[in-house]
């Protein structure tokens, strides 16, 4: 099994960790024209309409409303430098 947090899986905290990532992932088909459905309960949770926005973070993709992504970017442009300084002190 591959964790995604570091450490023992033993460790609470790796556990809680993973679960938290990867406890409403689902493993998608697609189908002979390379298309595939959204879950229903991701697509309640991501309040997903009409418009997405998809996103590569390493081997993961987020799908995103496209309005919640316009309203995510802002925070992390508001917030960027502070999270960045945060996840330096961070020991990886």
């Amino acid at each position: 099994m591959s964790s995604v947090a570091k450490g023992p899986f033993v460790s609470r905290t790796v556990r809680d960790t993973t679960r938290f990532l990867l406890g409403n992932a689902f493993e998608i088909e697609l189908d002979e024209q390379g298309r595939f459905v959204i879950p229903e309960v991701l697509r309640v949770y991501a309040e997903v309409r009409k418009e997405v926005v998809f996103l590569g973070l390493d081997r993961w993709v987020e799908i995103w409303d496209i309005k919640r992504w316009a309203e995510r970017q802002a925070y992390l442009g508001k917030r960027g430098s502070d999270l960045a300084e945060r996840l330096s002190r961070l020991e990886l």
